[in-house]
């Protein structure tokens, strides 16, 4: 994992991974205790899941310690067809995450050139809204994080964050943990359209 992993959510774009390097990071909070604080977070707000055990995707990012049982409250993976239907109606819906698509004048890619994506916060074990965005694949996770978090209007400069991709098991019978995402790799190159991600804020 790349040195990004464990910096602060801020307010300004980052175009390259090595200006997301912001200043206001949280003094003693190493990647155990954070994932120890995203793992508790996830468990308060899934109270009612249950224990089955993670399958770990072999080709994915090490996925973080947060609870398994995230996914067994969720429905069955959809069917080829209807992922197809999903995904043109997230088409309709989906907003740019960055804001210099949202000017007049900009071009805009075309859907081919788009990876799109649902996205929702936790912060103090609340759970934001789901809304649809679509991002250009070569955006850099901590520019994704950045983004959510501006749209979405959670963290601080004080409050570290993990942006995870929610993982369907393929069988629809046991349960994958969440995969975090690393900030310095484009986000075309860690999701695939349609993926859910979810932008944890964690207290110190």
């Amino acid at each position: 994992m790349s040195g990004m992993r464990g910096r602060v959510l801020c307010k300004n774009s980052h175009r390259y991974a090595s200006s997301h390097a912001c200043p206001g990071s949280a003094p003693g909070l190493d990647a155990d205790e954070k994932n120890a604080k995203a793992k508790a977070l996830l468990a308060k707000a899934f109270p009612s899941m249950g224990e089955a055990k993670a399958t770990k995707p072999a080709t994915s990012p090490s996925p973080i310690s947060s609870p398994s049982a995230i996914q067994s409250a969720r429905k069955k993976p959809l069917t080829a067809s209807q992922k197809k239907v999903e995904l043109m109606r997230m088409r309709h819906k989906a907003v740019p995450i960055d804001p210099r698509f949202e000017r007049k004048g900009v071009t805009i890619p075309s859907l081919e050139n788009r990876r799109f994506f649902k996205a929702k916060a936790l912060d103090k074990g609340a759970e934001s809204e789901e809304k649809v965005f679509w991002s250009v694949p070569d955006m850099i996770g901590g520019r994704v994080l950045d983004n959510l978090g501006r749209i979405l209007k959670v963290g601080n400069g004080n409050s570290p964050t993990q942006l995870q991709r929610l993982v369907d098991d393929v069988t629809g019978g046991s349960s994958v943990e969440p995969i975090e995402l690393q900030l310095s790799v484009p986000i075309g190159e860690q999701t695939e359209d349609g993926d859910t991600l979810l932008l944890v804020i964690i207290d110190t």
